[in-house]
């Protein structure tokens, strides 16, 4: 059976899809248009100065579902503040997350 769409929201760019699995099941999925946000970061990266003089920088720009996925992993990993720092250096740091980075560099 072909998905339904539940709800279609242009301004999140969000669209929740039902599907029968024919076996009695359903499984509800979510997806994001996150490409808005990936080429809004790959511009702030072209035009940001090289270098890191000063007290505040943006370096990333990442999507409110992938934090929220972020963080609800870290919590229930049992991460306090320092590890979860930790772990956003390392998500940021990470090649595969780069499209995310507003500044080039190591965090």
């Amino acid at each position: 059976m072909k998905p339904i769409t539940l709800t279609a929201d242009a301004a999140l760019q969000k669209v929740a899809k039902f599907h029968d699995l024919n076996d009695g099941r359903f499984a509800v999925d979510t997806e994001f248009d996150v490409q808005d946000i990936v080429d809004h970061a790959e511009r702030l990266r072209n035009a940001a100065p090289s270098g890191w003089k000063g007290d505040m920088h943006q370096v990333a720009s990442i999507p409110m579902p992938i934090y929220m996925q972020l963080q609800a992993e870290w919590r229930a990993k049992g991460f306090g503040y320092a590890e979860k720092q930790a772990a956003m250096h390392a998500f940021l740091n990470d090649p595969a997350n780069s499209k995310f980075r507003t500044k080039t560099g190591k965090v």
